[in-house]
């Protein structure tokens, strides 16, 4: 498997290569350009640039300090710190009171707006939206959903506590249709947007669905009816 960027430890510093169809030099004292680099090189560069943060000087050369010994977890210490560092919170923060005004009007036109100002892929702008307003009480969720196979499923999510005793929140790469079996199969599987009403525990909720790239990605926010949250939509 090729990897999409790696970092290497050199006299004085490191250097950072990410995976691209051609080779090209990077000078990082000059602004980035508009379409310079993909949102996965980014990405994949906001990751590496974390991983500095677990290396020491040594004879001039940088090396690790053993502070995180599991992989796994270290990747995704370094997932996060990547994603805080291309999405800052104050930034966040001051769009969300720009273009919003109140964090309860949090929805998928606005997580489609703030992955274009970011320039990052949805998954890190959900993620990034669901740390900073972590404690939004609105009866909604927002879900990041992919396509295949074995049917949609779903990458990233952000639940509003006014929601959960309506639905459970679900895993990483839990299927849609496991978790809730409400959803109309046909419409989750059809391309386009789409929006439809659903009744659980006594509820009326409302389904909206927004494409989310060539893939077949997908997001999804679901309301319940009778306490939904001012839309961020701009007349």
């Amino acid at each position: 498997m090729i990897q999409r960027g790696a970092l290497v430890p050199v006299p004085g510093g490191f250097e950072v290569f990410l995976r691209a169809l051609e080779p090209r030099e990077l000078d990082l004292a000059a602004p980035e350009k508009q379409g310079l680099l993909t949102t996965r090189q980014r990405q994949a560069f906001a990751h590496e640039i974390a991983h500095t943060l677990f290396y020491r000087d040594s004879d001039g050369k940088p090396a690790p300090t053993g502070q995180v010994k599991n992989s796994p977890e270290l990747e995704r210490i370094c997932d996060r710190t990547g994603w805080h560092l291309l999405v800052p919170t104050g930034m966040l923060q001051k769009e969300i009171r720009k273009e919003l005004g109140d964090s309860e009007r949090i929805d998928i036109e606005f997580i489609h707006m703030m992955k274009g100002k970011f320039n990052v892929s949805y998954e890190v702008t959900v993620e990034r939206v669901r740390i900073v307003e972590s404690q939004n009480g609105f009866a909604r969720c927002i879900l990041v959903a992919r396509k295949g196979r074995a049917g949609a499923r779903m990458t990233a999510s952000y639940f509003g506590v006014g929601i959960f005793s309506i639905i459970p929140e679900l895993a990483t790469n839990e299927s849609l249709l496991d978790w809730f079996p409400e959803f109309p199969r046909e419409a989750v599987e059809r391309s386009g947007a789409e929006e439809w009403e659903v009744s659980r525990k006594g509820h009326r909720l409302l389904i909206r669905k927004l494409p989310a790239g060539r893939r077949g990605d997908f997001l999804l926010q679901v309301d319940d009816i009778a306490r939904m949250a001012p839309s961020s939509r701009r007349t």
